[in-house]
């Protein structure tokens, strides 16, 4: 059930947000949940089970690290639960795929119990949220007295489930106990929610069709212009597409009394591949630090005694190492797939580079240098991570380069870009860096002495806000009934 679906904007989400409002505070929680459920078994029963399953098993370990004093034994545990997660991701998420890969089909699905092999809805985020549970709990010195209910509602609210973000278990767990929503919060969930289902309906899906049809084409065909605008394409396709994702799913924690992390904070206006993380996928990029990143570089300054090896100055070479393997593990977290696990490390090796001194003078000494390096190389990222094998992604890449079959025709761009699809570019690109923003942020606020003035003046900006909202809502509901919107990118995740 995506968000943006009729059966979710018109059915699901006025069921549920008139039953949470009508029950009193203290049931609020298990309305969620059962939202949360209902939501969750739309996508199959079968994986609905497997959610719940996870989510015991993770509640009894985190109950048992919580109530137990003695360190070892909490250790014991804590290890114990992340191995339970890793596994219950390997086998639900990867080995699927590895039996496929060595011929086996999906023999390891049909013991489980399951017909294809389907990837279980969220699985890659819950899991993680999990295991952020498990590390906030083994280091706290208090008995959380979390209960079931409360717990599950952390691992399993709709509004996360699908595709994040990847909130600590530390930042919601006082909103999921104590949470006070007001209208204010109602409205700014609206606004936001809009700005998602503007993104997702009316932006992405447009560059999507667009996307799609050139990566389609025969590489014999494919010309280097028409190359170029594939990739462009689909890197703002699927910025719109997860950011927009990010925005309705942040909106529906509004609506809720919660306060969701950012996740998105303009990543095409970075000028390293380093800073693009920092912008992109925040709450992965946060994760992957604190639980990979650093125990990674720890473990290794304690175990390198020397302080340079071939060259490399130790603090150096514990850098590059932990930072390949954990964009490595970020790849292979997007897919068990060669294009994934090369994609994650051209990142890591970008980021490496990075560190050294060309690579600091590459992304500082000029901005311009900075940016064209950048959107250079993640462009290229781009065409890996879509790619189905590295064959084609090579293939695609050459053309890009100039060494296609194609003809290098440059007006054949235009059988691609017209007059409606021209304005969905120019949004795109405008959206994607900050100059909206801060055209909307330089709007002056009056202040105006007369008070009958200054409330025409208010009435009038609330006016065209609420107007264009509806609009969105409007335009959005005639494009997806006329089928031409389709789920989100990271569903697959």
């Amino acid at each position: 059930m995506p968000f943006n679906s009729i059966t979710f904007i018109y059915f699901f989400l006025p069921l549920s947000l008139i039953a949470y409002y009508l029950v009193p505070p203290k049931f609020r929680n298990t309305i969620l949940l059962i939202s949360s459920l209902v939501f969750y078994a739309w996508a199959g029963i079968a994986f609905l089970f497997l959610l719940v399953f996870s989510s015991i098993i993770n509640f009894i370990f985190f109950v048992s690290i919580s109530r137990n004093r003695n360190p070892r034994t909490r250790n014991k545990l804590f290890v114990f639960g992340v191995i339970f997660n890793v596994l219950f991701l390997f086998v639900f998420k990867y080995l699927p795929a590895i039996n496929v890969a060595i011929g086996l089909s999906d023999v390891g699905t049909h013991i489980l119990g399951i017909n294809s092999i389907v990837l279980p809805l969220g699985i890659s985020y819950y899991t993680f949220k999990a295991i952020s549970s498990l590390v906030y709990i083994n280091g706290s010195t208090n008995d959380d007295g979390v209960n079931l209910i409360d717990y599950l509602v952390y691992l399993t609210m709709f509004q996360q489930i699908a595709s994040g973000p990847i909130d600590r278990y530390q930042k919601l767990n006082s909103q999921i106990y104590h949470r006070n929503p007001t209208a204010g919060q109602f409205i700014s969930g609206i606004r936001r929610f809009a700005l998602g289902l503007f993104k997702k309906v009316i932006i992405s899906g447009p560059l999507g069709i667009i996307s799609s049809q050139i990566f389609a084409i025969s590489p014999e065909n494919l010309s280097t212009p028409i190359a170029w605008l594939g990739a462009i394409t689909f890197a703002l396709q699927v910025y719109y597409d997860f950011s927009g994702y990010t925005d309705m799913a942040i909106g529906l924690g509004k609506f809720f009394g919660f306060e969701f992390s950012e996740n998105f904070n303009f990543p095409f206006v970075s000028r390293s591949i380093k800073e693009f993380w920092r912008r992109w996928h925040i709450t992965l990029s946060n994760w992957l630090r604190d639980y990979i990143f650093q125990p990674l570089a720890y473990s290794l300054n304690l175990k390198l005694d020397a302080e340079s090896y071939f060259w490399i100055r130790k603090s150096d070479l514990i850098y590059y190492a932990t930072t390949v393997l954990t964009f490595l593990l970020c790849g292979i977290w997007h897919g068990a797939t060669w294009p994934f696990i090369i994609w994650g490390l051209i990142h890591g090796l970008l980021v490496s580079f990075e560190k050294t001194k060309a690579g600091k003078w590459v992304c500082t000494r000029y901005k311009i240098v900075g940016h064209i390096y950048f959107l250079f190389f993640i462009t290229v990222s781009f065409v890996v991570f879509q790619a189905k094998t590295m064959d084609s992604a090579v293939q695609y890449l050459g053309t890009m380069l100039g060494f296609g079959s194609g003809e290098i025709y440059w007006p054949s761009l235009t059988q691609y870009i017209d007059r409606e699809t021209s304005i969905i570019y120019v949004l795109a690109i405008l959206g994607a860096t900050t100059i909206l923003d801060k055209i909307n942020s330089s709007i002056p606020v009056f202040d105006l002495n007369n008070k009958r003035l200054q409330k025409i003046y208010n009435s009038s900006y609330h006016l065209i806000i609420y107007f264009g909202i509806a609009m969105t809502i409007l335009l959005s509901t005639i494009i997806i009934i006329s089928g031409t919107s389709n789920s989100f990118l990271y569903f697959q995740f």
